[in-house]
């Protein structure tokens, strides 16, 4: 009877090893995560911060074109006219196939304790749908000072997206819909030199 009760708990423990494992990474009680999101973004690797700057620079040629016939055609009937090409930009349109693709990860966590924050390590998960496993993540760290009570978009941009790994009864799906996203915050430095750490048991 007591070698029997033996066996039923060790089924016990065992069975809910893998529910465990499936749990919720710890977070901070004074932290709130608010929203999480990604985004891929072209770049022009030559230094341009702004993504829309080919577009713009094309518009600006087609606009300056477009003043030099109405120059041409608004001129009277009985006036030489030269017909005058305009000039090119200054910054020549980077060929789509040169723009730089970039992944902005961001979260928006919100401090609800007493104590100032000053840098926060997190990671941007992602998740097998079925297995709930974690297929890859990024590590990302921000500096801040985040005041008890204020929110705040936390955000890097890196040149990894998010996975590339793809399971082949996947390959169906949308690229968002082959993987669960989460958001996990790792480390978090206060103001006052103390710090919070997550306990990984994964």
């Amino acid at each position: 009877m007591k070698a029997t009760r033996c066996i039923l708990l060790l089924i016990a423990v065992l069975s809910a090893m893998p529910v465990m494992a499936q749990e919720e990474p710890a977070t901070p009680s004074d932290v709130v995560i608010l929203d999480k999101r990604w985004r891929a973004e072209s770049v022009d690797p030559r230094g341009e911060t702004n993504p829309l700057r080919p577009n713009e620079a094309l518009l600006e040629q087609t606009r300056a074109e477009k003043a030099v016939i109405k120059e041409r055609d608004d001129a009277l009937p009985n006036q030489t006219t030269e017909s005058r090409r305009p000039v090119a930009s200054t910054t020549p349109i980077t060929p789509g196939w040169l723009m730089l693709k970039t992944y902005t990860y961001q979260m928006t966590v919100k401090n609800t304790g007493r104590k100032t924050i000053k840098v926060v390590d997190w990671e941007y998960q992602f998740l097998d749908p079925k297995t709930r496993e974690v297929k890859e993540q990024r590590n990302l760290t921000n500096e801040v000072s985040l005041s008890p009570g204020k929110t705040k978009v936390l955000k890097r941009r890196v040149t990894r997206k998010p996975t590339g790994v793809v399971d082949a009864d996947q390959l169906g799906l949308k690229y968002r819909d082959q993987f669960i996203e989460r958001v996990v915050i790792n480390r978090i430095v206060y103001a006052d030199g103390t710090i919070w750490q997550r306990l990984r048991t994964e």
